[in-house]
C-alpha cells in the first residue's frame, strides 16, 4: 500500500516539479501533492498517510521548499487517516479535506511570519493556495475510484 501511495506522490511531485509550474494561477503555481497526501491518508490510514507526506516534503525540501513542509505534510497525511473513515464517500472525503488543508496552510503561514515575511501577503498566498488545493482534491476525489 505504501509502495503505490508513494509512486503516486512521486508522480504528483513531478507533475507539479515539470508541468504545473509553467502555468500559474494568480500568481500561484498549484500544487498536486498535498491533494494526493491526504488521499494517501484517507485510504492507507494514518501511517501510510504520514509515509507519503514525510516522502512528499521531503521531494518538495530537495526542490527548494521550506523545510517545513515534511512535517506539515506528514502531519496532513497523518491527520486525514485518523479524521476520515476509508468508506467515506467520495464528497465527504473533499468535505473533511477543507479543514486539514486550511490548518497545513496556516502552519506554512505561521512558520513564514515567524521567518520574517510579511504577514498579510503570506494570509493573500495562502488563501489562494488553499483555494486552488481545495479545487485539485476535489478532481483528485472525483477521479479516484471507491
Amino acid at each position: 500500500m505504501v509502495r503505490r501511495w508513494g509512486w503516486a506522490v512521486g508522480a504528483a511531485w513531478l507533475v507539479d516539479g515539470l508541468v504545473l509550474v509553467k502555468f500559474p494561477v494568480l500568481g500561484v503555481c498549484v500544487r498536486l501533492v498535498p491533494g494526493v497526501v491526504y488521499l494517501a491518508g484517507v485510504e492507507g490510514g494514518p501511517e501510510v498517510g504520514a509515509k507519503c507526506g514525510g516522502l512528499g516534503g521531503g521531494l518538495l525540501w530537495i526542490c527548494g521548499g521550506s523545510a517545513s513542509q515534511m512535517a506539515i505534510l506528514a502531519l496532513l497525511g497523518g491527520m486525514a487517516g485518523e479524521v476520515v473513515h476509508k468508506n467515506a464517500s467520495k464528497w465527504g472525503k473533499w468535505l473533511a479535506s477543507i479543514p486539514l488543508l486550511v490548518g497545513a496552510e496556516s502552519l506554512v503561514v505561521g512558520v513564514h511570519w515567524l521567518g520574517g515575511v510579511a504577514l498579510a501577503e503570506s494570509v493573500w498566498l495562502a488563501g489562494m493556495e488553499v483555494g486552488l488545493e481545495i479545487v485539485v482534491t476535489m478532481l483528485l476525489c472525483i477521479w479516484k475510484r471507491k
